[in-house]
């Protein structure tokens, strides 16, 4: 179950999930419907567009990088769904199921530190 981006509604979000240790890549691409162990089908909530996300790990040991990307499945550009996303980057803010993992399944403890104080630069 997941928040909408542009709705508070919650639905399914069904997705594939694909591993790639050379590329240091998870990939999740999203589905409309899926089978569940016993066959019976299994529907995506039509909240919000399918989507399909890629992450991945970049730079160096002493300044890593977070990469994600991310494509919404829409019949033409909505950029409703960009807000939520350019809202995160102004505020200098990790992707929220990132923060949930971190502080539930790492066990740490995230807090908010100013941008200016550790780059002072205008």
């Amino acid at each position: 179950m997941q928040r909408g981006w542009i709705t508070p509604k919650e639905g399914r979000v069904l997705e594939d999930v694909f591993v790639s240790d050379v590329k240091q890549t998870i990939y999740f691409l999203g589905r409309p419907r899926m089978p569940e162990e016993n066959g019976n089908p299994v529907v995506a909530s039509p909240f919000q567009p399918l989507f399909h996300v890629q992450h991945a790990v970049g730079g160096s040991e002493q300044a890593p990088l977070n990469l994600w990307s991310i494509v919404l499945l829409t019949d033409v550009p909505d950029p409703r769904y960009c807000e939520p996303f350019e809202q995160m980057v102004r505020a200098g803010l990790l992707p929220g199921f990132l923060e949930i993992y971190m502080e539930r399944d790492l066990k740490l403890k995230l807090s908010r530190v100013d941008r200016d104080v550790l780059d002072p630069r205008p």
